[in-house]
């Protein structure tokens, strides 16, 4: 899923670079009281988030069900084919900067404005390579999505960079402990994808075209949202504007577990694309609603992951020795 992750010195005036101090360099006023370099209770923020999912998960679930009955399993699977598409586009692309973000705003509050400037000119430009090849792809090997519309795949990846910002700015939130913010946004986007089904097929009685232009519709607005919080909340740090250095280390950065988060998310979503190849989207829809459910096995760790990392990578409060307290009593809840 995904979600989260992954530094520097508080109020400190210059990001540090090892390639080039001088090209580094961010101005930042002395003092952010919007961001204090603080975080609140982990076991309060766990149980928030995971409500949160659970509620996401109830939200899917639905909307999942409400396009089962009125559009049978071959529009659930054509639906489910085309979510997984753009979800696989976004990690293939993201590069690890979602994990970056957090990690490096973690260690140095004072550099989030400086990086969400660089996350949103990062999202448009990737997001929008990514949109095309997404396009592109479907266009010459269409047999790949085994009758999924090629049209409805391009309505889909014309979302990619929206989407993208939203998971960037969700993971910027997550590390400067804006925890109800993050999950009130998150829970959004799958509040908004319930009401689509429920208003779009139930009482307009509408067809699966009309339903993924309103979602596509829902992630945009979700994503001007999301920029528009951000702004308020990153206004009183100054930054000069794109800083291509340090998007340079964040780059670094987040292709080291890259590998990592994307074979993870390979394993728990491609066999949708697999199914749909191979059983045509009648046996994916079955299978799409079936799958959700094997995600409350992994949401607790999850949820407890996430919100560990910043604590984690900010080095305050003995990182190695708390991590391992968490650790034991993850693996206590668990079993």
């Amino acid at each position: 899923m995904r979600h989260v992750v992954d530094e520097k010195a508080p109020q400190t005036n210059s990001v540090p670079n090892k390639m080039s101090d001088a090209a580094a360099t961010v101005t930042v006023q002395p003092a952010d009281e919007a961001m204090p370099a603080v975080f609140g209770s982990l076991a309060s923020g766990v149980a928030v988030t995971f409500m949160t999912r659970l509620a996401i998960l109830v939200c899917t679930i639905g909307s999942s069900v409400i396009v089962a009955h009125w559009l049978g399993p071959e529009g659930t699977g054509a639906l489910a084919v085309l979510n997984v598409t753009v979800a696989l586009a976004l990690q293939l692309g993201s590069a690890g900067i979602p994990s970056a973000t957090t990690y490096f705003v973690a260690k140095d509050r004072s550099l989030a404005a400086a990086i969400w400037i660089d996350a949103l000119v990062f999202s448009i430009a990737a997001g929008a390579l990514l949109a095309l090849g997404v396009i592109v792809i479907a266009n010459i090997r269409p047999t790949l999505f085994n009758g999924v519309a090629v049209g409805l795949i391009t309505v889909v990846a014309v979302s990619i960079p929206f989407q993208l910002v939203t998971l960037l700015g969700l993971n910027l939130l997550l590390a400067i402990d804006r925890i109800r913010l993050m999950n009130v946004l998150d829970a959004l986007s799958s509040f908004l994808v319930l009401l689509n089904a429920i208003g779009v097929l139930v009482l307009w009685r509408r067809n699966l075209t009309t339903l993924v232009w309103f979602n596509q519709a829902a992630a945009v607005a979700v994503s001007v949202i999301v920029i528009g919080f951000l702004a308020r909340l990153t206004r009183r740090a100054g930054a000069k504007g794109f800083d291509f250095a340090l998007l340079k280390r964040m780059l670094v950065y987040g292709l080291k577990f890259y590998i990592c988060i994307f074979a993870g998310f390979i394993i728990f979503r491609l066999d949708l694309l697999i199914v749909n190849r191979f059983g045509g989207a009648q046996d994916a829809g079955v299978y799409a609603i079936a799958s959700q459910f094997s995600f409350l096995l992994i949401m607790i760790p999850g949820v407890i992951a996430s919100l560990l990392f910043p604590r984690v990578a900010s080095g305050r409060d003995e990182p190695a020795g708390y991590a391992v307290e968490v650790t034991r009593h993850t693996s206590f809840i668990m079993t």
